[in-house]
């Protein structure tokens, strides 16, 4: 084509365009559109770029200078062409041939279908771009005035020229002159025929000769900065999609950046490009991984860190750094949340550029544009796919990265969250891409991911490792974990594991015990403390609220149960040093303060609310009183009784021994539910025992008095029964009947001490009829009343033994003592309402008896017995008939008629009278007041001769029980001394009108109780020693003269005792000298010969 024909071509486009048209169009562009175009000034760089790309052959080199006042753009590419100026002049872009949306959808269609498109095909199709269309108009921000060299091609020829485009202009109006100006340049390059400017030895490709050159002011000079620096951050992407591309120069000032591409390694489908980026002698290396469909239609890309060998770091895209690309960024995508950029030359974008169409209108036609790219975007899925596998199967680091998957802002939820989003997080998710702190890779549906604010998220995570270290990305990730979860973290597919303060606090509640917490995840209490206090410390210094809400706290606090269940703060207390033995009493009672407590442990927990010892105390004694006041709950009582028994066996230091007594007492009474020991607590100082004592007391003296008799309670004390009221008893009946007495007497001394009140309350004094009664007037103690008056006076009718103290307790009562003086009294009153009564005739002739036996130990008697005794004789005889007094006859008859009173008072009847007369007869020596002081001085032990006269006055009979007396207490301390056990069987405790001194001067009361033997003594192994008494006052030299009586019932208690028992008699000589001298006689039993 000849120069007039190319001049005849640009009239033609001034025609068919027209100069008005093309004026306007640029003055709209320039001055109009693209100011109001945010990302317009980033653009020029990437447009200046594709235009270099679009007439590379292969192994571009860019060079980029950027000076003070201008910037210069050249490259090596192909020379200029004629229709290349005209698109300079009128902004139309030189794209041979625009595919229509249906002929993309087909290429599409055919691409990633099953059919076979050739690579020479693919190429034609996907390399179709265009030069300086309406794109090229942003580098106009750079100035106003443009300047171009290069080498033009015409007629096989290639010549240097340069080109001005002007088009600084202040209205609309001057742009025609501007772009008439620029057209009249290109009509003169054409008839340009010098030869100097002719390059005869041009070889496209060798050098950089078309160049842009650009002056600017300092807002030109600002946008030519601003896409330097976009430059930066997004060649290493441009290079890896651009394989034309080979070398990018940027000359900044005085520094100078090489940037060089270079394929290296191959790992399936996933290609590793090598950026190297170089300034002066400093190299450095950005690698990009990528994976391309065929023919690279489509391609993601992220880009990795070298480590060794095969491993790569993943890096996540710088935030500046656009993630759609169409070989070029798409300026203004930086922020669309893809985990990889994305590039396909498929993609239909915006009018700006800045981002593909995603969003479906009303328009069917554009909405094929959106469908192929959202079917780009689908297929990306894919890929993404892919290349997860791969790098997790080559075990790269940061896999993370590529789990960033937001919404973005202004695309149509549904299809991206239900095409790209979930599609993406279905894969994240069951990829093993989550590193945890011991290094093992996990699934992110496995995982946990601690959500904090940023300051306090290193703080949160380390208490996060305590209870899920397994389960939590390692620490250095933690952060970008946090920010790829927090968006939209509802939205993965259902999986809760985004992990904030109140879901970590449940995982402790939901342990719903400290000891399950510490199994769980520590095995070690201290260490399972140390955690959980840097938790509730963390807790209550960033949200206190979580634990200290109504609704619904989340409960992390371990109370004092045997698992230390997690309870909620508002119903806890702080554990002032409380005994574990008190709450262990109060949990007993149902009062269960471990369940209020919090372990002592937790060293943070701001409440003010405190449980205290004396509050222990306060709860039990308000218990207590209820308990008396009958206001406690029927279910509440035995749990109290349980209770009280447990803090029995527990005292301070200051109180053990007063304890230890009551406890003795509760042991005996309720042996089953009272401890062995009384064991010292500390702590408890302010511990009010007292109203514990009150009930213990109070216990005991019901239970007792519960059994109402001595033969209940002895059978509840020893499961014995209590022996029945008779005479005389064997020695297993004593010993029984010592113990139980001593056991109750022991109680009712205590409670004497400890508040005598209580015993008015209970019947628990045991009368002499062994049953009990309570601490009033109406019962008394004994004064040694004798008991054959008590039996005469029950004979009577009237049984004065429900009214007399039990001999086995020792309480001094209320009442005044009843004695013989007042049984005589009640006696005297009776016989004389009573003496004809025929029912009552034995009493009487007892009565008689007992006064005629106890003439020589008893004076007074006529004042006892005021009425009757002066008329006894009279009353005793009208108690016998008229038959027995004829029968007196006979005996009046054989000279014995001066006796007859005295028989009868001996209360034998007539028949037995007469039987005694004939043995009368046969001793005449015998004379009545013989058989009287043989009678009276049996049992004296005084030693008499049969051939001397016995005294008869009261005086002398009185020395002679007095002398028996004091032979038994001075053969008690003999034994004393030896340190024998012994009792004394006729000593009395108390003053009871009778009394001897004894060789030490010392004074004894006397009560003769008529038992076989006088002392029992123990010997060294237990064994008891019966001792009868046998004293006078003669010295040894007289014993051949001086006789020792041995009654038939003395001979016959040898037969009583038992093989390991013994039975002595004691003649003691001088009995009233300051030297008595004793000497023992042992009976045997009868040898067999």
């Amino acid at each position: 084509m000849t120069s007039s024909d190319n001049i005849q071509r640009a009239q033609q486009l001034l025609a068919q365009e027209g100069l008005e048209s093309i004026s306007q169009k640029l003055y709209n562009e320039i001055y109009i559109n693209l100011p109001g175009k945010p990302n317009a000034p980033r653009r020029w760089i990437w447009e200046l770029l594709q235009n270099a790309k679009d007439v590379i052959t292969n192994s571009g080199l860019v060079e980029i200078n950027l000076q003070e006042n201008k910037l210069e753009f050249s490259h090596n590419g192909s020379p200029f062409l004629h229709e290349n100026l005209l698109a300079l002049l009128s902004q139309n872009s030189t794209k041979k041939h625009n595919y229509s949306d249906d002929e993309k959808q087909e290429f599409f269609d055919r691409l990633f279908g099953e059919n076979e498109i050739t690579e020479k095909e693919a190429k034609s199709f996907l390399n179709i771009s265009g030069r300086f269309g309406t794109g090229f108009m942003t580098t106009y921000l750079l100035s106003k005035q443009v300047s171009l060299e290069g080498i033009y091609s015409a007629k096989g020829n290639h010549k240097k020229f340069c080109l001005s485009f002007d088009r600084e202009v202040e209205k609309d109006t001057e742009m025609k002159d501007k772009v008439k100006n620029s057209f009249s340049s290109f009509t003169d390059l054409e008839q340009e025929n010098l030869t100097d400017n002719i390059v005869s030895d041009y070889q496209e490709g060798v050098s950089c000769d078309t160049k842009f050159i650009y002056e600017f002011d300092s807002d030109g000079k600002a946008v030519a900065e601003q896409g330097i620096n976009d430059l930066h951050n997004a060649i290493p992407f441009v290079l890896s999609f651009v394989e034309k591309l080979s070398t990018i120069i940027v000359n900044e000032a005085t520094q100078q950046t090489i940037y060089s591409h270079q394929t290296i390694k191959q790992y399936d489908k996933v290609t590793i490009e090598r950026i190297t980026k170089k300034i002066a002698d400093n190299e450095e290396n950005v690698f990009i991984a990528k994976i391309s469909s065929k023919h690279e239609a489509l391609t993601i890309a992220i880009p990795v860190e070298y480590l060794s060998a095969d491993r790569y770091k993943i890096l996540f895209p710088s935030e500046e750094t656009p993630k759609q690309f169409i070989s070029f960024p798409l300026v203004g995508s930086e922020k669309f949340p893809l985990p990889f950029v994305i590039n396909s030359p498929l993609f239909n974008p915006d009018d700006s550029r800045s981002h593909v169409f995603l969003n479906l209108s009303p328009d069917h036609g554009f909405n094929k544009k959106v469908n192929l790219n959202r079917a780009l975007f689908e297929n990306a899925i894919d890929l993404f796919t892919q290349l997860l596998d791969a790098v997790a199967k080559l075990n790269w680091e940061n896999l993370h990265y590529l789990a960033k998957s937001d919404l973005p802002k202004d695309v149509e939820e549904d299809w991206y969250k239900d095409s790209i989003q979930k599609e993406i997080r279905k894969n994240i998710l069951n990829a093993e891409i989550v590193v945890t702190e011991n290094g093992n890779r996990i699934k992110p549906k496995d995982a946990m991911f601690p959500i904090y604010r940023e300051s306090k998220l290193q703080d949160f995570w380390d208490l996060c490792k305590f209870l899920c270290g397994d389960k939590i990305p390692r620490k250095e990730d933690v952060e970008i974990w946090k920010n790829i979860i927090e968006a939209n973290t509802n939205e993965w597919l259902g999986v809760d594991f985004d992990l904030n303060l109140e879901k970590f606090l449940l995982i402790i509640q939901n342990s719903v015990s400290f000891s399950a917490f510490n199994t769980t995840y520590f095995k070690n209490e201290t260490k399972a403390f140390e955690a959980l206090n840097k938790i509730i410390q963390f807790t209550e210094e960033e949200d206190k609220e979580l634990v200290n809400r109504k609704e619904k706290p989340l409960i992390i606090f371990p109370n004092q149960s045997t698992d230390s269940s997690f309870t909620e703060k508002q119903k806890l207390s702080r554990d002032v040093n409380v005994p574990i033995q008190l709450k262990d009493v109060l949990k007993t009672t149902g009062e269960n303060w471990y369940d209020k407590l919090v372990r002592d442990e937790v060293t943070v927990f701001e409440r003010e609310s405190k449980l205290t010892v004396k509050l222990v105390s306060d709860k039990i004694r308000e218990k207590i009183e209820k308990y008396f006041l009958n206001t406690l709950a029927s279910e509440e009582k035995p749990l109290l009784d349980k209770g009280l028994f447990e803090l029995s066996g527990f005292a301070t230091s200051i109180n053990k021994s007063e304890i230890e007594s009551l406890h003795k007492f509760l042991k005996q009474i309720f042996p089953e539910s009272i401890s062995e020991s009384v064991k010292e607590i500390s702590g408890a100082e302010d511990f009010d025992w007292k109203p514990f004592q009150i009930w213990s007391v109070k216990s005991i003296l019901k239970k007792i008095a519960s059994h109402e008799t001595m033969d209940k309670l002895s059978l509840h004390l020893v499961n014995k029964h209590y022996p029945e009221i008779m005479d005389k008893y064997s020695k297993e009946e004593e010993d029984l009947m010592f113990k139980v007495d001593s056991a109750l007497n022991d109680i009712i001394e205590f409670v004497f001490k400890f508040d005598k009140n209580l015993l008015s309350e209970y019947e628990i004094i045991p009368n002499q009829l062994n049953k009990f009664c309570k601490y009033n007037n109406e019962i008394f103690n004994d004064a040694s009343i004798p008991l054959e008056l008590k039996k005469i006076l029950t004979d009577f009718g009237k049984d004065c033994r429900g009214s007399l103290r039990h001999s086995g307790v020792s309480i001094t009562l209320p009442s005044e003592p009843r004695n013989l003086k007042w049984i005589c009294g009640q006696l005297d009153d009776i016989v004389i309402r009573e003496q004809d009564n025929p029912e009552l005739k034995q009493p009487i002739r007892e009565l008689d008896k007992w006064i005629f036996k106890s003439k020589g130990s008893i004076t007074g008697l006529d004042e006892l017995f005021k009425t009757f005794y002066r008329k006894r004789s009279g009353i005793v005889l009208n108690t016998y008939s008229i038959e027995e007094r004829n029968q007196f006859d006979e005996i009046q008859q054989s000279g014995m008629g001066s006796d007859i009173a005295a028989m009868i008072k001996s209360g034998t009847t007539a028949a037995t009278i007469k039987e005694v007369a004939g043995v009368l007869q046969e001793h005449p020596e015998l004379t009545s007041d013989r058989i009287e002081r043989l009678l009276e001085l049996e049992e004296l032990s005084k030693g008499w001769d049969t051939t001397v006269d016995q005294p008869t006055d009261d005086k002398q009979i009185r020395d002679n029980f007095e002398n028996g007396w004091k032979g038994e207490a001075f053969v008690f301390k003999k034994l004393k001394e030896k340190s024998y056990s012994v009792q004394w069987a006729n000593k009395n405790e108390t003053d009871n009108g009778n009394s001897i001194v004894d060789f030490e001067g010392e004074q004894h009361f006397i009560i003769d109780r008529g038992e076989k033997y006088d002392l029992v003594a123990q010997s060294s192994e237990g064994n008891n020693i019966y001792i009868q008494v046998k004293a006078t006052t003669t010295d040894i030299s007289k014993a051949d003269t001086i006789a020792m009586p041995i009654s038939t019932r003395e001979w016959k208690f040898v037969f009583e005792t038992t093989d390991t028992e013994s039975f002595y008699l004691a003649r003691v000589f001088n009995v009233n000298s300051d030297t008595p001298e004793v000497y023992f006689m042992k009976l045997r039993k009868p040898l067999e010969l």
